[in-house]
């Protein structure tokens, strides 16, 4: 398994000392088991208060507290961050909820969705600790609710699935699909459902999350404009890999994936689904004004354009992201031409 970051380690040994026991929860082992290099890095703190826990913490590092009531801190030392945690037993933090550092590993894993994100570490000696049967979900690419009766207490988790099974390629099994079935997504904030979009978009087969929507029944909660077969976008979408480097990085990369999952819809209806979802800018890149004028202009570069139409075209928008779109929607050589052509015009 990839190293453990130098602070994750130096807590463990002082709660260890402090007659507590630290474990690595959540994706970061998950992406451990897989070779990949985990991106946030999560720590669940058994048999301490969260008064004892907050002191060791402040020794350690810069502390935020998140959740006063549900022991909930950050931990910040140079470019390291850690999200450290007493267990609990909901699957949202919420005012009134109590952390429960006795409630033991099994327990407190239950609030988790799936069985591939209840998995633990334990950082000292390295052994998986796995109550729900993770580790062979994971290797068998099967998508498992850890808990059936507490898999709705948040209905994103649907949407949630569908982003694992283009993240990792894995299936949800058919007791899960039930679930999600059941799920209603009306009551959740836009700004989650665009932010679980994001990763979805950005995995390496996104296609597979786009008919894993599908499947699920819940392609019509995200974007109800988008028509009901969704094969041709699921193809369309299989080709955003490849056309990511000719659009460039984020948040050009963010601004065409957008406008390939919008490709399906009418002007009209795109403008309205971004606006429902809460898509507007990215650090100050205009990203919704990037996707309408790459969903509108796009079509054309199937065709060569004169240097005329294409000075037009860059003074509204960006070539690139436009000719990125065109060539994902029907790959060809005609919008690397016009692209080419734009990048001698300058």
């Amino acid at each position: 398994m990839p190293s453990l970051p130098p602070l994750l380690l130096d807590v463990a040994r002082r709660v260890s000392n402090a007659g507590g026991q630290a474990y690595v929860v959540g994706g970061a082992v998950r992406d451990q088991i897989l070779g990949c290099t985990p991106r946030d890095w999560d720590l669940e703190i058994h048999g301490l208060g969260s008064a004892a826990l907050r002191e060791l913490l402040a020794s350690s590092g810069t502390v935020v507290e998140v959740g006063r009531s549900f022991g909930v801190f950050k931990l910040c030392r140079g470019s390291v961050e850690l999200d450290v945690a007493l267990p609990r037993s909901d699957s949202l933090a919420s005012e009134g909820v109590q952390g429960d550092p006795h409630m033991g590993l099994e327990a407190a894993a239950r609030r988790r969705d799936l069985t591939i994100n209840a998995i633990a570490l334990d950082p000292l000696t390295g052994d998986i600790l796995d109550p729900h049967g993770g580790e062979a979900d994971l290797a068998a690419g099967r998508l498992r609710a850890v808990d059936p009766s507490r898999f709705g207490e948040d209905p994103l988790r649907a949407l949630r699935v569908a982003a694992f099974a283009a993240r990792l390629g894995a299936e949800p099994d058919p007791e899960l699909v039930a679930l999600c079935k059941g799920l209603d997504l009306s009551g959740v904030a836009p700004e989650r459902l665009s932010l679980e979009m994001d990763k979805l978009l950005k995995a390496e087969a996104p296609e597979r999350g786009i008919a894993c929507l599908g499947t699920l029944g819940i392609a019509p909660q995200v974007l109800p404009e988008w028509p009901e077969d969704l094969a041709t976008l699921a193809t369309h979408m299989g080709q955003l890999p490849a056309a990511r480097a000719l659009a460039g990085p984020d948040p050009r990369a963010r601004a065409l994936a957008w406008a390939l999952l919008l490709s399906p819809l009418d002007a009209q209806a795109a403008t309205a689904a971004l606006g429902r979802l809460e898509v507007h800018t990215d650090q100050g890149f205009p990203l919704r004004a990037r996707i309408l004028h790459a969903h509108r202009v796009a079509p054309a570069l199937h065709e060569p354009l004169t240097d005329a139409q294409l000075r037009h075209m860059a003074e509204d928008g960006e070539v690139a992201l436009c000719c990125a779109l065109a060539w994902a929607m029907a790959p060809g050589p005609t919008p690397i031409a016009n692209l080419d052509r734009a990048r001698a015009l300058g």
